[in-house]
């Protein structure tokens, strides 16, 4: 008698473990899942005298790790606006910036995004000023920005 209890106690154990790693299983499968936060626009507008040349905004990369994610808006006339472009990391309160002036190209950078998130909303707009008489790589100011769609 002794020997047959053990036995069932064996497989009960066997088969709560079996069970207990489908149902784990299962639950990771579904709380690893990648959740797409919606694509956010970004359009910039120039609101400096002079025209801005080949301006590229810059963001966090998808990962803390990555690469920046560049944001193309080439050419923008002074007082105009460009169109909205796609930023597939998320659209933060302030950006880096690259451009081109005297011919050559301009990197401006930020010192860090610790903390920051993409704000929310759907589509913003930049409104920025070009001011070449600043030291270079400090010479796009951020004047504000547009929640044009919540």
């Amino acid at each position: 008698m002794f020997k047959a209890q053990a036995f069932f106690t064996s497989k009960r154990m066997i088969l709560s473990f079996m069970l207990l790693t489908i149902i784990g299983a299962c639950t990771t499968q579904t709380n690893t899942e990648t959740v797409t936060p919606e694509l956010q626009k970004l359009r910039v507008t120039n609101s400096s005298n002079i025209d801005i040349t080949g301006l590229v905004v810059l963001f966090p990369g998808p990962n803390w790790d990555s690469e920046a994610s560049r944001v193309e808006f080439g050419n923008i006339s002074a007082g105009q606006t460009s169109e909205y472009q796609n930023v597939p990391s998320g659209v933060y309160r302030w950006a880096a910036y690259e451009y081109t002036l005297n011919g050559h190209v301009v990197n401006q950078f930020v010192t860090d995004w610790v903390g920051e998130n993409p704000m929310a909303g759907k589509k913003f707009t930049y409104q920025i000023v070009l001011d070449p008489k600043k030291v270079e790589g400090d010479q796009v100011t951020l004047v504000t920005v547009l929640v044009d769609e919540p």
